[in-house]
C-alpha cells in the first residue's frame, strides 16, 4: 500500500483509526472484516466475537398475518370503508427469562413504527403490533396486548422485515414469501414461526421455520397450541426434493409403496407413503344401537389439515350417493396427529335390503 513508502504520517508500521467515511456498522453480535486493495486482494481478515444486545439475543417476529381475510358483512356493516390489509398485525415474543426494554426500537422495513418509551416486554411475553387499532380489535376483540400501529402495509406477495434497536443494531432482518403456503395468502391464516426461541436469526426467511396457524384468524398473543396441516407441507415432510419432482413417487395417484393407497389417501389417512401399511386406515362394519345394525365406516383422519373434506357416502346402488354424518361414539386421539372417528347410515339395514358405503376424500388446492 502506498503509505508504507511516505516519510510522513500515515507512513509504514503506524496505526489509524478510520471512524467515518464507509458504509454499514459492525454489528454487536460480531462478526469477520476483510480487507482488500484497491485490485480486491485480500489483505487482512478480522473476526471479532461480540456481544449482542438484549434485543438482538431475545426479541423474535413469532406470527405474521401478511394477507387477511376480506371484511365480513358484519365487520363492512359497522365500516363500509374496511379493507383487509387494515386487519394485519405482526406478533413479537421476549424469548428470555428477564424483562426487554423496547423503548426506541424500530421497524424500518416493511412496514414503520418506533416503539414508544417504557414499552417492556416480561419474560415469554408475546405483544402485537397492527395496522389499524379499531379494525384489529372488531375482529379479535379489546384487552389484547397490542403495543403500537404501524404505517404502510404488509405486501401480500412478500418482503423484507426489519427491526433495529434503539442503538441502532440490526435485531432481525428476514423475507417472508406468499408462495411459501397458500392458505396464508388472503385465506384468513396466519405465518407462525414454529421455534421462534431455537431459530437462529439467520434462519427466519426459510420456508421449513414456519407454519400456518391451525385457527382461521391466528392466533394473536398466544403461542400456537398446533399449526396446520396441508397436503403440500406433508408432502415436503414423507418425500425428497427430487421425490417431488417425480410423479411416479409423489403424484396424486402414485402408489409408492404398492399397498392401494394412492398419495391423497395417504396423506388424508395419515400413514407413511413409503411404508406399505396392513391395513388401509378404513373399514366399513356395522355398529349397533338400540338393538338396530347400521352399516358404518371408521376411519382415521388428519387432525389439524385445513385443506382436506372427508365424506362418508351411503347408498342403495352404486349410483345416488348421500352423506352419512352421524358419529357412532366419540373421536379417538391416536398421538400422532391422527385421530380415529365411526360414522354410521342414519338408516338401519334389514337382512333384505343391500346397501353401500364408502370414503370420498377432497383436498383443495
Amino acid at each position: 500500500i502506498g503509505f508504507r513508502a511516505l516519510n510522513v504520517s500515515p507512513k509504514g508500521n503506524e496505526k489509524r483509526y478510520l471512524v467515518s467515511g464507509y458504509g454499514g456498522q459492525l454489528s454487536a453480535r460480531g462478526e469477520t472484516i476483510n480487507l482488500h486493495d484497491h485490485l480486491g486482494n485480500l489483505i487482512k481478515t478480522v473476526t471479532y466475537a461480540g456481544s449482542e444486545t438484549p434485543a438482538q439475543a431475545s426479541l423474535r417476529v413469532s406470527e405474521i398475518m401478511y394477507h387477511p381475510a376480506p371484511p365480513t358483512a358484519a365487520e363492512l356493516a359497522i365500516d363500509p370503508t374496511l379493507s383487509s390489509s387494515e386487519f394485519e398485525f405482526i406478533e413479537l415474543v421476549n424469548n428470555s427469562s428477564v424483562n426487554l426494554d423496547l423503548s426506541n426500537a424500530t421497524f424500518t422495513e416493511g412496514v414503520v413504527l418506533t416503539f414508544g418509551n417504557g414499552t417492556i416486554l416480561t419474560p415469554n411475553q408475546r405483544v402485537i403490533v397492527v395496522a389499524n387499532l379499531t379494525a384489529f380489535e372488531m375482529r379479535y376483540g379489546t384487552g389484547l396486548p397490542v403495543v403500537g400501529v404501524f404505517s404502510g402495509n404488509l405486501d401480500n406477495g412478500g418482503e423484507e422485515i426489519q427491526i433495529i434497536d434503539a442503538v441502532g443494531e440490526n435485531i432481525l432482518e428476514f423475507t417472508y414469501r406468499d408462495d411459501w403456503y397458500s392458505p396464508t395468502d388472503g385465506d384468513g391464516h396466519s405465518l407462525v414461526m414454529l421455534d421462534p426461541a431455537s431459530t437462529p436469526f439467520t434462519d427466519f426467511d426459510l420456508a421449513e421455520n414456519w407454519g400456518i396457524s391451525l385457527t382461521n384468524g391466528g392466533d394473536p398473543a398466544l403461542a400456537s397450541a398446533a399449526t396446520a396441516l396441508t397436503y403440500q407441507i406433508w408432502k415436503e415432510q414423507n418425500f425428497t426434493a427430487n421425490e417431488l419432482l417425480d410423479p411416479t413417487i409423489s403424484g396424486d395417484s402414485a402408489d409408492s409403496d404398492q399397498d392401494g393407497l394412492s398419495t391423497v389417501l395417504e396423506y388424508a389417512l395419515g400413514n407413511d407413503p413409503k411404508v406399505a401399511n396392513s391395513t388401509r386406515g378404513y373399514e366399513a362394519d356395522f355398529v349397533n344401537v338400540s338393538s338396530s345394525d347400521y352399516l358404518a365406516m371408521t376411519l382415521r383422519r388428519q387432525k389439524n389439515a385445513i385443506d382436506i373434506n372427508y365424506e362418508i357416502q351411503v347408498g342403495s346402488s352404486l349410483q345416488g350417493w348421500t352423506e352419512a354424518t352421524i358419529p357412532s361414539g366419540s373421536a379417538s386421539d391416536n398421538g400422532d396427529g391422527t385421530e380415529t372417528v365411526t360414522i354410521r347410515d342414519s338408516s338401519s339395514s334389514t337382512e333384505n335390503e343391500t346397501r353401500f358405503i364408502r370414503l370420498f376424500v377432497t383436498v383443495t388446492e
